[in-house]
């Protein structure tokens, strides 16, 4: 069974495995996010990213893709950057501190432009709205965004990693399980 539990960037499902019975059976997926970003980002987070967990599987790296809505009169790195350098541009994210946020934080300071950052509470929840061109865009995962492009709902202009590699997603068991 998945019990999906979004928010704070991950750390609310991460708290929730990290403080489950040992049963064996409850895992988390951990990310970039729950276990190298939020430990860093967040002064205080309500489990350790170390000791509160055992990895027992790498699942899969994926990057995080630059989607647009189609309206927005860009269709590269460098007309977006023109663009965002004209007017006020707006990126959205699963969350403050996630890597599609930290995606777009690094944009803005390699392309020397000033988008605004708008938090979501997870990526089904942000999504709607640089379809519905509410924001213009989102650097959302390959595996949700690629499917959008192929239906041209959204038009891909960059993606986080040359090697198509990104965020390492890995498997942990709650910490009472390794018992």
């Amino acid at each position: 069974m998945v019990d999906n539990k979004p928010g704070a960037a991950g750390n609310i499902g991460a708290d929730i495995v990290a403080k489950a019975a040992g049963d064996g059976h409850t895992l988390v997926v951990g990310t970039v996010g729950t276990h190298a970003i939020n430990p860093a980002l967040y002064e205080k987070i309500p489990y350790n990213n170390i000791r509160d967990f055992t990895p027992i599987s790498f699942l899969a790296s994926t990057p995080n893709l630059l989607v647009v809505n189609k309206s927005v009169p860009a269709n590269n790195v460098k007309e977006l950057i023109e663009l965002a350098k004209k007017q006020q541009l707006f990126f959205g994210s699963s969350g403050s501190g996630t890597s599609i946020h930290l995606s777009g934080e690094l944009f803005n300071t390699l392309a020397g432009v000033k988008m605004q950052h708008v938090p979501y509470k997870g990526r089904a929840e942000a999504i709607p709205d640089p379809l519905g061109g509410r924001i213009q865009m989102i650097f959302d995962n390959m595996p949700s965004a690629l499917p959008l492009v192929q239906k041209g709902e959204l038009k891909a202009i960059a993606v986080t990693s040359a090697t198509l590699d990104g965020a390492v997603i890995g498997g942990c068991l709650s910490p009472a399980a390794r018992a």
